[in-house]
């Protein structure tokens, strides 16, 4: 099946994709700022309700999309 552009994607699809993009940005930044602060990827993923493999991937920018 042939991805479609966003020209031929509904607006709220688009808006949804970039909101998720930035929130997994900033969520990264905010992950790998706690682990310089000794935060462990166990007591991250407590403290942000997520899976400690949610925390691993958000380290290692594979949960950007």
């Amino acid at each position: 099946m042939k991805k479609k552009t966003n020209d031929e994607k509904p607006i709220i699809d688009i808006v949804r994709e970039e909101t998720q993009k930035v929130f997994s940005e900033r969520f990264s930044k905010e992950v790998k700022k706690l682990l310089k602060k000794g935060y462990t990827q166990a007591k991250i993923a407590k403290e942000l309700g997520i899976s400690p493999s949610s925390v691993s991937k958000y380290m290692n920018g594979k949960r950007n999309t």
